[in-house]
């Protein structure tokens, strides 16, 4: 019996937090109970001894806690580490110009072509990758995409396509119906007025006629996913009937201050980022996105190298989409001579990317040093890390550090 790979432990007010930083989940104990539960574990001799010398009910006490934590996976947790998903930007390049785009930092990266996608797709599928989502810029852009399409459904279980949605029309909702498990497009807004702010003229409508088309070519899994920002910030409930009626799944996302989201911060951001630490809080209910409140159920993870991977369209390992930024780069995935033994001897772990990257998990952040609730703050380091980057996270951190301590320790 042992504590889990990366466990964190936090102790204040006489209580000890213990947090499995791969799956999220967490327990509070007081630091008495730790105290039986952790000698338990480190103990050198029998287990069976040393929980003899306790009376029944001690003993009948701990056993219980020891259940719930086998059951959190807090102890005894296999880590398989298996890569399962990746995400590949086929392209940098996009039709629309979108005001919060955070993906236009890689469009100086322009293209891959066809064989070397071909080859991508053949070094996953040969290392057992199940589900790959292909995402842009805006993949559709591509003149080989159809081809491409075909290459990679050959060869996955689970195939996701990530659009806008304004290329789909009456000659590929067929297509794209039949060749993938589930689509996902963004809006960014609740209706005409709010996506077309953000995303240009015509965009709903293009939106609306699409889903249409592939709703009746039989694409049943189709989301829709809106990032949160000052002009649609008032429009949750709009949003969810929006999905209600287009009979797709409704996705919310926060803002990225990357790329143009960077240059248009002010218009799209601050305003919502102040109120928020004024007392607006905002819950998005039916999402991932907990704004403001103590995550239920969750803490920080990232899944980043462990069973999800993002291939940028320099064809470049990162972290994740919302961190393809230059610092965060690791190798060219064409450029490693075994892949599968790459992966599974964490060879990724020798690039300065992947240091990088670990360097800002919540554990390990210089801005996070020292704080007892750094694990609840957000359930997605890469926010965070923005938040500090571009001058956010001290008004972020002050606003709900207080609230966080009387939630967990109160």
């Amino acid at each position: 019996m042992k504590y889990c790979e990366d466990i964190r432990i936090v102790s204040e007010n006489g209580y000890v937090v213990l947090n499995n930083p791969h799956n999220g989940c967490w327990i509070k104990l007081t630091e008495e109970c730790f105290n039986y539960v952790n000698n338990y574990i480190n103990t050198e001799s029998e287990h069976e001894d040393f929980i003899n010398q306790f009376d029944l009910d001690s003993r009948i006490y701990i056993e219980d806690i020891l259940n719930k934590l086998k059951k959190l996976e807090l102890i005894d947790y296999n880590n398989k580490n298996e890569l399962v998903s990746v995400d590949i930007a086929i392209t940098a390049l996009c039709n629309l110009k979108c005001l919060h785009c955070a993906n236009s930092v890689m469009e100086f990266a322009g293209e891959p072509s066809t064989e070397e996608l071909k080859s991508v797709f053949q070094i996953l599928s040969k290392i057992g990758v199940k589900t790959i989502c292909i995402t842009g810029g805006e993949p559709l852009v591509r003149k080989d995409f159809f081809e491409l399409t075909e290459f990679a459904r050959e060869r996955f279980d689970k195939l996701c396509l990530m659009s806008n949605a304004t290329l789909i029309n009456e000659d590929n909702a067929i297509f794209l119906a039949d060749n993938y498990d589930d689509i996902s497009i963004s809006i960014d807004g609740y209706d005409k007025k709010t996506c077309e702010a953000i995303r240009g003229v015509n965009v709903f409508d293009k939106i609306d006629k699409a889903i249409r088309l592939l709703k009746n070519a039989g694409m049943d899994k189709i989301s829709v996913s809106s990032v949160i920002t000052s002009i649609n910030r008032n429009g949750e409930s709009a949003f969810y009937e929006l999905n209600e009626k287009w009979g797709t799944v409704p996705i919310l996302r926060r803002f990225a201050p990357v790329g143009r989201g960077r240059d248009n911060d002010e218009k799209l951001f601050k305003e919502m980022f102040i109120e928020d630490l004024n007392g607006r809080s905002i819950n998005y209910k039916k999402t991932e996105v907990n704004w403001g409140f103590l995550p239920q159920y969750r803490t920080t993870i990232c899944d980043a190298f462990m069973s999800n991977i993002y291939i940028g369209s320099d064809l470049c390992i990162y972290p994740c989409g919302a961190l393809n930024l230059q610092e965060f780069k690791g190798d060219n995935i064409l450029k490693i001579d075994n892949f599968y033994n790459y992966m599974r001897n964490k060879g990724y772990r020798e690039t300065s990317g992947y240091n990088n990257y670990k360097s800002i998990m919540p554990d390990r952040a210089p801005y996070c040093s020292g704080c007892k609730v750094y694990m609840f703050c957000n359930t997605c380091p890469a926010y965070m890390y923005l938040y500090n980057k571009y001058g956010y996270l001290e008004a972020y951190c002050k606003s709900r550090k207080t609230i966080l301590e009387k939630k967990i320790y109160g």
